[in-house]
């Protein structure tokens, strides 16, 4: 009786655990971010103008200059820095070229930033209160808006140099086009292997890197977000 107890115990159809359902998968954020519209130059225009600035864009062939300028009624309150562009808050010059690549010759802020210092004003309080980091960043989005658009040989690929002057500005240097999504390719230094590079960029340093979509995608809706600030920003902070 208790081996007849025992067999059919053993072979009984056996309770399975009751399926869980599955958990749904959050889109990755990365992904969601390459799914985004890239940002149009009118974009970064219309931004400007909304932190009482504008963007102006200039190009001769394949040979830019991307300039952030203060609106005219906040420019005639400005002292200091270039006396003959008191309304000039950073530029970028640079070219394109057939091989793919764009040389970004410079990207200079006056004002707002980590290496450069402020230019004051007789009515500071008065101007529009800015963060210092949009600035850079409309300029570098501009310059990258316009490759986009209208370079006339739709290059992908972007390159700078971070110039070697002193350490710690170049490592200041390095860090921000890091943080940008620039990435390093090599270091152009005095030595016989660096002439090429040194006839291109003029200095030493290190060649850094970018795509112009991806730069465009990262950036995009940090810039569409762009707002006065609230409160003034200590700009002799370094960054």
């Amino acid at each position: 009786m208790a081996l007849i107890v025992f067999a059919t115990t053993a072979f009984a159809p056996q309770q399975r655990p009751p399926l869980r359902p599955a958990a749904a998968r959050t889109p990755s954020l990365r992904l969601a971010a390459s799914d985004g519209e890239l940002i149009q130059l009118s974009e970064v225009e219309e931004v400007a103008a909304r932190l009482g600035c504008r963007l102006a864009v200039s190009s001769i062939g394949p040979a830019y200059k991307v300039e952030l300028l203060w609106a005219s009624d906040v420019a005639q309150q400005m002292i200091g820095g270039d006396a003959s562009r008191p309304d000039l808050l950073g530029s970028s010059e640079g070219f394109t070229q057939p091989t793919g690549v764009v040389h970004l010759e410079n990207i200079q802020l006056r004002r707002f930033t980590g290496y450069w210092r402020r230019s004051w004003s007789r009515r500071y309080e008065a101007t529009p209160k800015l963060k210092r980091r949009h600035l850079g960043l409309l300029v570098s989005v501009g310059v990258a808006a316009w490759i986009k658009e209208q370079d006339p040989f739709q290059c992908q690929r972007m390159q700078l140099l971070a110039i070697f002057d002193e350490e710690k500005q170049h490592a200041t240097l390095v860090r921000y086009y890091r943080r940008l999504g620039f990435k390093e390719m090599r270091d152009v230094g005095d030595d016989f292997r660096g002439v090429a590079d040194r006839m291109v960029w003029g200095g030493v340093g290190t060649l850094m890197e970018g795509s112009v979509d991806d730069f465009l995608r990262k950036w995009g809706d940090a810039v569409r977000s762009m707002e006065p600030a609230t409160v003034r920003e200590d700009d002799d902070d370094d960054e």
